[in-house]
């Protein structure tokens, strides 16, 4: 039998979260299966992901949208 689950503290808060406008969020998601042959482990729209969060207790989320780093006339970093 697995040992018991440590209990985690409330509220859970998700420091990373990558949220982004539904249709760039499918271009994304294309550019990382055709040119990667990548997959996302959750493809959830923004509010579907939020969704999905708060149901598992994650209370206060920070979030990154990078959509700047698909423009390519931006500066690179």
């Amino acid at each position: 039998m697995p040992p018991k689950a440590k209990r985690l503290p409330e509220p859970l808060v998700d420091f990373h979260v990558h949220l982004f406008p539904d249709r760039l969020f499918d271009a994304i998601r294309r550019k990382f299966v055709t040119d990667y042959g990548w997959s996302i482990l959750h493809p959830l729209y923004w509010r579907g992901c939020v969704d999905y969060l708060r149901e598992r207790g994650v209370g206060p989320v920070v979030y990154s949208n990078m959509g700047y780093l698909l423009d390519s006339s931006a500066p690179k970093m």
